[in-house]
């Protein structure tokens, strides 16, 4: 029974490690410091946070020229869409629609 208690209490603190990251990436992007946010989504998508995913995901679809990645953004939204993210899946199937691979 304690080490159900310590396993839980060990998932819970990570999924509240992972939604800081998120929450903290917004942050750094709302202050202009784009470099810092994806640095910080990179780490709550790898540790499996959709949310992350997605807002990472976002970052490659909507940068300027040169900068913009649909294919890596595509990888992105579907990691998103596996983690059960809405919008991660419309985005996902709006780029495999345009042919994205």
């Amino acid at each position: 029974m304690k080490q159900i208690n310590f396993l839980t209490i060990i998932l819970l603190f990570s999924i509240s490690a992972n939604a800081d990251l998120v929450s903290d990436g917004q942050k750094e992007f709302n202050n202009g410091n784009e470099e810092k946010a994806v640095e910080l989504w990179i780490k709550a998508c790898d540790s499996g946070n959709a949310e992350g995913c997605y807002k990472l995901g976002r970052v490659y679809f909507n940068r300027p020229g040169a900068r913009q990645d649909k294919r890596k953004a595509r990888v992105l939204f579907g990691k998103a869409c596996d983690g059960g993210h809405k919008k991660g899946c419309t985005y996902y199937r709006i780029l495999n629609a345009a042919g994205v691979k």
